[in-house]
């Protein structure tokens, strides 16, 4: 232990030269070993630098609990009480198991009982919804235009605006805790914003890809490249191999993500980050609403009422807002009504006519087109004639338009 504690001195021949670099280099940022170090090669470190130097040898310390087995027994090699980690890197990735023990209780110097199902967890909410963004988002790219970086022009889009600064925010938040030395807190940040990019934004934003608007359309790629790269470079210490290769394939401006510097945060809209949380609270109400009532969310309702006491409780951008609030939980208009403190919050509008019933059959039509039109493995915006089984034939006469602007169908030919 007096060797191993010597390290950073006789790592520089200290004090046979090097002297200056040695003097330069200490005392050291942190040092990183697991639990029982503190008391053996952490605690060496003090003693000799503080005989030799009379100072600290490190500023600060990252330790680690003791990975067990799942049912909490030491791990062992006569047991077999493990998965293979081969096995686990091959199934899910490196980059699965390094957050899944960045963010565990280990990093808190407790003990860990591994669970080869938490890894796979942590693979299907981080690193498979990260993909498939990005797999999204290469689906519609220009590939003439990939290596341009992104323009930075401000987007009137409020979902463009409210991403770029949660954006933001997580980079303050990663940079406070990594200055901290709290990986694990570190890594909280991140987890919560993949779910807000791919869960609304890129879900929100689905019909912007497609759409015949070609400045919105072009923010919505631009808005989506930019969160790309810059969540590869905030996550690059953390999931690096995935961060790599999604810098990587967006043409980044160096040769390696990890070459990066740190990303900066700028300007965070607060309001438009309160009001997307608004309507996305009202939104999970109505949607629990429909659930109770057993109405899916493909059929259209009248109306949905959000009550106050007193006062108006519209958020700041509700022009821009309401819009996606009425399309997530498909109501015709949004009501503020004056009630009582014990009325319920929300009231949603269930009684159907035949017209709501009507646009609820095309929705699902629509909806089973989609469906055929993955089977078939056609591309997004591929024009093809689309079968309609004959008992369908008047509806979708009826609605042509909307279903071949929504399905990319060129035509209908009307099967038994």
């Amino acid at each position: 232990w007096f060797e191993s504690g010597s390290m950073p001195f006789a790592a520089e021949h200290y004090p046979f030269e090097n002297e200056k670099r040695m003097h330069e280099r200490l005392p050291a940022d942190f040092v990183a070993e697991y639990i029982a170090q503190t008391r053996t090669w952490f605690y060496y470190m003090h003693v000799i630098s503080t005989i030799l130097f009379d100072q600290i040898p490190f500023k600060n310390v990252v330790t680690t609990g003791t990975v067990l087995a799942e049912d909490g027994q030491k791990m062992s090699k006569s047991k077999g009480n493990f998965p293979d980690p081969w096995l686990v890197f091959d199934q899910y990735g490196v980059d699965a198991l390094r957050l899944y023990l960045l963010s565990s209780p280990i990093m808190k110097s407790e003990d860990l009982n591994f669970s080869e199902k938490g890894v796979g967890e942590t693979y299907r909410k981080n690193i498979s919804r990260l993909w498939n963004v990005y797999s999204f988002y290469e689906m519609y790219a220009d590939k003439k235009n990939v290596k341009v970086l992104p323009s930075q022009k401000s987007s009137s889009n409020i979902l463009d605006q409210w991403i770029n600064s949660r954006l933001n925010q997580v980079i303050v938040e990663v940079t406070a805790a990594m200055d901290r030395y709290e990986l694990d807190q570190a890594l909280r940040p991140i987890d919560q914003f993949i779910e807000d990019f791919s869960v609304w934004y890129l879900r929100r934003s689905r019909e912007r890809f497609k759409s015949e608007d070609v400045v919105d359309r072009q923010a919505a790629m631009d808005t989506t490249r930019h969160v790309l790269l810059t969540l590869a470079k905030v996550s690059a210490p953390f999931t690096p191999f995935i961060a790599e290769d999604i810098y990587r394939r967006l043409g980044g401006e160096k040769e390696s993500v990890h070459l990066c510097e740190g990303p900066v945060s700028s300007q965070i809209d607060n309001d438009a980050l309160a009001s997307m949380s608004l309507i996305r609270s009202w939104a999970s109400m109505a949607l629990m609403k429909r659930a109770e009532n057993n109405i899916k969310v493909r059929q259209p309702l009248r109306s949905f009422s959000i009550k106050h006491a007193s006062g108006v409780p519209k958020p700041k951008y509700w022009n821009e807002v309401e819009g996606i609030l009425k399309d997530e939980i498909n109501v015709k208009e949004i009501i503020f009504k004056e009630g009582k403190e014990d009325d319920p919050p929300i009231e949603l509008d269930i009684a159907l006519t035949p017209e709501l019933e009507e646009e609820g059959e095309v929705r699902d039509l629509i909806r089973e087109i989609q469906d055929w039109r993955k089977k078939q493995n056609l591309k997004p915006g591929e024009k093809v004639s689309v079968p309609i089984p004959q008992a369908k034939k008047s509806l979708a006469e009826k609605f042509a338009a909307q279903i071949k602007v929504a399905t990319a169908a060129s035509g209908f030919e009307f099967v038994s």
